[in-house]
């Protein structure tokens, strides 16, 4: 039996500018500095992508 292995990006699951937020917001209540940064960095890809496909963005 083969184990398949997909990637998994939060990014995608950010789908408007209050998931963002809220992401983000419990990131830095209860995240250590690496998850931090982590988080800024799922936030900027979720930023981004709604860019692309022509959502709302937050400022």
């Amino acid at each position: 039996m083969t184990l398949h292995v997909f990637d998994f990006d939060p990014a995608e699951y950010l789908t408007d500018a209050a998931a963002i937020d809220a992401y983000l917001k419990n990131a830095l209540e209860t995240g250590t500095a690496e998850e931090i940064e982590d988080a800024k960095a799922v936030a900027e890809r979720a930023r981004a992508r709604l860019a692309q496909i022509g959502g709302p963005t937050p400022p």
